[in-house]
């Protein structure tokens, strides 16, 4: 058996570390994983999956909706974008 304190190897049926004196646990769980859920795993990546495509749709859906005024929306914010740069240039 083996001691999670220090790593020593120990003789079975033991309760305490004969090297460092703390109690061994047989049912540690770290020496005794537990099988993974393997349903859980497929939910989370079906829900991530499902988050992804809603944000798809509501892109498209909204510039399938305002795809005359994107072109307006996108002018001003580079006009804007331009106007700040060059509004500072030099004062810095």
């Amino acid at each position: 058996m083996i001691c999670k304190n220090c790593g020593k190897n120990n003789t079975e049926g033991v309760p305490y570390c004969a090297y460092c004196g703390k109690p061994l646990n047989i049912q540690d769980d770290m020496y005794n994983p537990q099988p993974t859920d393997k349903k859980d795993s497929s939910k989370n990546t079906i829900k991530i999956i499902a988050i992804i495509v809603s944000i798809f749709l509501v892109i498209g859906g909204g510039f399938l909706l305002f795809k005359d005024q994107l072109f307006c929306i996108v002018t001003l914010l580079i006009f804007i974008w331009g106007y700040r740069k060059n509004k500072y240039r030099g004062k810095l």
